[in-house]
């Protein structure tokens, strides 16, 4: 007997059990492959690794039941036959067996059904796969079916015509694929043809109709159409009409395609092109399309309006005109030329440079090559972006950063270099005011004096060019101020200059430090001196400007707004652009070695820069130059009164609290102010000035700080000390640049400060008049 081969899968918490059913198989002719598990995760692992052919379960187990294990084949997808081999379960657990889905049950005590249930499962199981197989041949032939008929794009009809009228179609079997409608739905309404036309295209379909039983033959229609399932398809329909002897139309054949894919295509390039012209026209460049022969293909309006071309050139042989139009802007044609011949003999190429107009604008250029799927050239697009105010930007950022440097510069060496100075300044004036007048010393001792002047006036122009010099801006009239030095003025410049003043009639009022102002204009005279050696006229001219988007656009700086206008005009020699370019730049001079220092500009630059202001130059060789100042305009301010009230330079009986972590500053000012008759208790830092200021609270009038002070700064110090006594007098001093004291909070116009170097009578000045101020 030849054994059959038969893989089992038995879900038994016994094995005795299970080699019982075995062994039943084996009685019977099968050769037997088997697992014998008793866990879900055990069986879900043995589904989902090998093929069975039939599944034994027991009903009852500890861990796993016979329902359970069907519902574990059941969520596995596999029809494998499922029987339930257990003890006597009863009539009514057999039932619910069987409805929750077990093809069949064995009794353990009668295993002869065993393999007859077996054999029975699996033959039905092989019907019902059969089937299976069947059913999926079947919906896989309907599917080819039903892709050939949707890709049959057309198909044949025929009209019969009788007295001028239609009376009978046929349809050819494409129409269903093509419309969704049989043959036989046509044939039955004989209207079908124009109701699934689109109304708003039914006109043109029974014009193009009427031509057709007129006798005449139209030209291919294309039109949509509503499908059966509800789809808008396109169509075209063409029409061959037939005459009979006496030629009158009786008949007519007609083709109709599905060209919806052509027309999407379509719809999709209009689109595309559409959205490309929107694109170009709103682009902020400048768009050239040149072909393989470099024949002008397209262009934006941006690129017209960039390189101000005329609509008489629009109208033209383009290629050419606009062309030469293009030429003759160019700075550097040479280079251009250049470029556009390496461009012509490396195609692939991308290239990208900057070009410069006669008119002082820059464009950014780049090119690209067209090159096709079949990397054949087919020409290159052109880019160009007017970048000019981004350079003017660049070049404002390349001057702040050169000045920032030299200001740097400066604020660093400020501090140590002020406090030297006040020393120096400070002693040798004691040193001075104890020496008889006949005191052969009493003239060395000037000279130190006066070299700390001119030392301190240095320290001054660099901080004033680096705009980090402390000023004092207060509501000015430009025409007053310009009237008061007018004869001084006059002295720089000599009796060989003429002096012309042309004032505004309204009062131009600014806020600004007078001393500053007046500063920027005896530079400005100085300069206009050396430029007129001969002689000549310096013109000092005022009004009122004001600055609009147009301009600051133009000139590549400025905030819109009213400003007063200072014009210094000279008949001198003038300068050339490059000078030009240079003449703030600190150290640069165009003057012989060691007639000029190189800084009067520039400290005229920093100062206007510090008030929120601008300074401009206009100049050409031979023919004079002209500085433009534009300080920002303010109106309803009260004028700063200037009054020449004697100096007040007696002492007192107060006590003075000074702080200052110099040793030497501390002792200078202990050593002026008690010969003017104060008592002064010093401290070597903030915190010691808090100390020493609680022990004398009651006795103490002001308080003198530096600010800049290691442990406890001034600030600080002076918070503290109007905590234990609100009402307290303070100077604050300091040596170091505007921009530090701002930053510890200390530059505020209710606070009273004195900058170093100071000189003694300027402390002891100071002093009396804060402690006379009424509160």
């Amino acid at each position: 007997m030849i054994e059959r081969e038969l893989k089992i899968l038995i879900v038994e918490d016994s094995e005795n059990d299970a080699l019982l059913l075995l062994r039943e198989l084996h009685k019977s002719g099968y050769k037997t492959h088997h697992t014998r598990l008793e866990t879900r995760d055990a069986m879900l692992t043995a589904l989902n690794t090998e093929k069975w052919d039939v599944v034994l379960s027991d009903y009852s187990m500890p861990c796993f039941s016979g329902l359970e294990a069907l519902q574990t084949l059941k969520e596995s997808g596999l029809d494998i036959p499922f029987i339930i081999v257990s003890g006597n379960i009863g009539e009514e657990t057999a039932v619910k067996i069987m409805k929750a889905g077990a093809h069949d049950y064995v009794f353990k005590g009668n295993l002869t059904r065993l393999t007859p249930a077996i054999e029975r499962e699996m033959a039905e199981a092989e019907v019902r796969h059969k089937n299976r197989q069947a059913e999926q041949e079947l919906r896989e032939s309907e599917a080819r079916y039903r892709s050939l008929l949707e890709s049959v794009s057309d198909y044949v009809y025929t009209v019969l015509i009788l007295d001028g009228k239609m009376v009978a179609t046929s349809h050819g079997p494409g129409c269903e694929s093509v419309t969704g409608y049989t043959p036989d739905d046509f044939n039955a309404d004989p209207e079908l043809w124009l109701r699934m036309v689109p109304e708003e295209d039914r006109p043109e379909v029974l014009k193009h109709v009427d031509l057709l039983l007129a006798g005449a033959t139209p030209p291919t229609l294309e039109h949509r159409i509503i499908r059966k399932d509800g789809c808008i398809r396109w169509i075209q329909n063409c029409q061959v009409p037939r005459y009979d002897f006496e030629g009158r139309i009786f008949t007519y054949n007609g083709i109709v395609s599905d060209i919806t894919e052509r027309k999407l295509a379509e719809e999709e390039l209009k689109f595309r092109n559409l959205l490309l012209t929107t694109q170009q026209e709103a682009s902020l460049d400048g768009i050239l399309v040149v072909d393989e022969y470099n024949r002008v293909l397209m262009f934006n309006q941006r690129f017209v309006d960039m390189w101000g071309l005329p609509p008489e050139v629009l109208e033209t042989n383009f290629d050419k005109i606009a062309f030469q139009t293009m030429l003759g802007k160019f700075t550097d044609l040479g280079h251009f030329l250049e470029q556009l011949q390496q461009h012509n003999e490396h195609r692939d190429g991308i290239y990208r440079d900057e070009v410069v107009l006669t008119d002082g604008s820059t464009f950014d250029r780049y090119s690209a090559p067209m090159i096709g799927p079949d990397h054949r050239y087919y020409g290159r697009v052109w880019y160009f972006r007017n970048i000019t105010e981004k350079k003017n930007l660049e070049n404002q950022l390349f001057q702040s950063q050169k000045m920032e440097a030299i200001g740097q510069l400066a604020g660093g060496i400020a501090h140590d270099f002020n406090n030297i100075l006040t020393a120096i300044i400070g002693f040798s004036t004691i040193v001075a005011m104890h020496m008889d007048s006949d005191n052969p010393q009493r003239e060395n001792v000037n000279h130190i004096l006066a070299a700390a002047d001119r030392a301190a006036d240095l320290t001054r122009s660099l901080l004033a060019f680096s705009r980090k010099q402390i000023i004092n801006p207060q509501p000015l009239d430009i025409n007053k101020t310009i009237k008061n030095i007018e004869k001084f003025l006059q002295r720089i410049i000599g009796e060989d200059i003429r002096l012309v003043t042309v004032l505004e009639h309204d009062i131009l009022t600014v806020k600004a430090d007078c001393g500053q102002i007046e500063q920027v204009l005896m530079n400005l005279a100085a300069n206009a001196r050396d430029a007129m050696p001969k002689g000549g006229t310096l013109t000092i001219e005022t009004g009122i400007f004001l600055m609009d988007s147009d301009f600051i656009r133009a000139h590549g700086y400025g905030e819109p707004g009213e400003y007063a206008l200072i014009t210094v005009t000279d008949t001198g020699s003038g300068m050339d652009e490059e000078t030009c370019k240079k003449l703030f730049e600190p150290f640069f001079t165009t003057k012989e070695t060691g007639k000029g220092t190189g800084l009067g500009l520039s400290i005229a630059y920093g100062i206007v820069r510090q008030h929120n202001g601008y300074i401009d130059v206009h100049s050409e060789k031979g023919r004079g130059t002209a500085f433009h100042i534009c300080l920002p305009l303010i109106r309803s301010a009260v004028l700063l009164q200037t009054d020449n009230a004697d100096e007040i330079t007696e002492g007192g009986a107060e006590t003075i609290l000074v702080a200052d972590d110099d040793p030497s500053l501390r002792e200078l000012y202990a050593n002026i102010l008690k010969q003017f008759g104060y008592d002064v208790i010093t401290a070597e830092d903030g915190h010691d000035a808090i100390n020493k200021f609680r022990e004398s609270r009651d006795r103490v009038e002001l308080v003198l700080l530096d600010i800049i002070m290691p442990v406890v700064n001034g600030k600080e110090a002076f918070d503290e000390i109007r905590k234990i006594r609100p009402d307290v007098k303070t100077i604050f001093v300091s040596g170091y640049t505007a921009d530090v004291i701002q930053q510890r909070g200390i530059l505020d116009n209710s606070m009273d400060f004195l900058s170093k170097p100071l000189r003694p009578l300027q402390l002891v000045r100071k002093v009396r008049e804060i402690l006379d101020r009424a509160e």
